[in-house]
């Protein structure tokens, strides 16, 4: 071999050496970055992120979802907030038809015992009632053991391991050491539970939910994924790999999640995109019979200061 094709081909070596560093080099800092996900570099992402959800513009939601709203109406008519329970009783008796409602709120104490008693009869009478409720860490009292029972009803029974260290290495949801379940008296007749915990983005946006947390030793929904499974009638299946949460899986849906358990949320467009109802005109039964027929009806107050302000693309 001559002395210039043994250049070339050291040349060549050289080279390719010289691509692999650098390909090893990206590899390295892709990896760091995705795991460490320098607050910078986050924040540019969600950003973008944001951009891309404004030029796509608003979609058009499903109908087979609504929300019931306790608004400015509601309250103008009714009193303020929060009310007697009595009318929180003729609401779910309106929403006899429905496949599903799902309270986005929770009872954690005692009123007026004849009005527990009538709401907890026509949740019982419905059927198909989710109750809402919220983990916290500040907990300084342990919650009722009636309630505890009522709560495990929801929890997360079935995993599906993707591969054969799935079951080693385990799933790590938000972990919350404390829970504010709805009293046992008026949670004894509904169907499921589910928490409307979520957390925000570093720069305070909310983009993203996560769909299960965990709370000693146990997995639980939140109450649109408890909503799904009370309208499908199938179990929740985590389906798990060496990485964590692959997906979660209820009957025909599988929702697509990051390893923790969070789901990118894809908004169809700003408040009011899904169809919305006073809740007075439910109780004050003016809404055409047929309306909530087979629907999923979320219970919320959106009237102003007394409702959850979250910070939105």
């Amino acid at each position: 071999m001559g002395k210039k094709q043994k250049s070339k081909t050291r040349a060549s070596v050289l080279g390719l050496s010289a691509y692999i560093l650098i390909a090893l080099f990206i590899s390295v800092i892709v990896i760091i970055t995705y795991k460490v996900r320098p607050s910078v570099v986050e924040l540019f992402d969600l950003k973008i992120n944001d951009i891309m959800l404004r030029q796509r513009g608003v979609k058009a939601a499903p109908s087979s979802v609504a929300i019931v709203a306790v608004d400015e109406k509601s309250v103008n008519e009714l009193g303020r907030w929060p009310w007697p329970r009595k009318h929180l009783a003729e609401l779910v008796e309106g929403l006899d038809e429905a496949g599903v409602v799902a309270f986005d709120m929770v009872f954690s104490e005692s009123e007026d015992p004849h009005n527990d008693a009538a709401l907890e009869d026509a949740i019982a009478e419905h059927g198909n009632v989710v109750m809402g409720y919220f983990f916290r860490n500040d907990s300084t009292e342990v919650p009722n053991v009636k309630s505890l029972e009522q709560l495990n009803r929801s929890k997360v029974g079935v995993m599906r391991y993707l591969d054969d260290y799935a079951e080693s290495e385990g799933i790590a949801p938000p972990l919350f050491k404390g829970v504010e379940p709805n009293i046992s008296s008026i949670g004894g007749g509904a169907a499921g539970f589910g928490s409307f915990n979520i957390l925000n983005d570093l720069d305070g946006y909310y983009r993203n939910a996560n769909l299960i947390y965990e709370y000693d030793d146990q997995y639980y929904p939140v109450l649109s994924v408890e909503a799904l499974r009370r309208f499908t009638g199938e179990d929740i299946i985590i389906s798990s790999a060496i990485y964590g949460i692959d997906t979660l899986d209820i009957g025909r849906y599988s929702i697509p999640v990051s390893e923790d358990g969070t789901f990118n949320i894809n908004y169809y467009g700003p408040g009011s995109t899904f169809k919305t109802y006073s809740a007075v005109d439910v109780i004050k039964k003016r809404i055409p019979e047929g309306t909530f027929k087979d629907k999923v009806i979320f219970i919320g107050v959106t009237e102003k200061a007394v409702y959850d302000i979250r910070v939105t693309p």
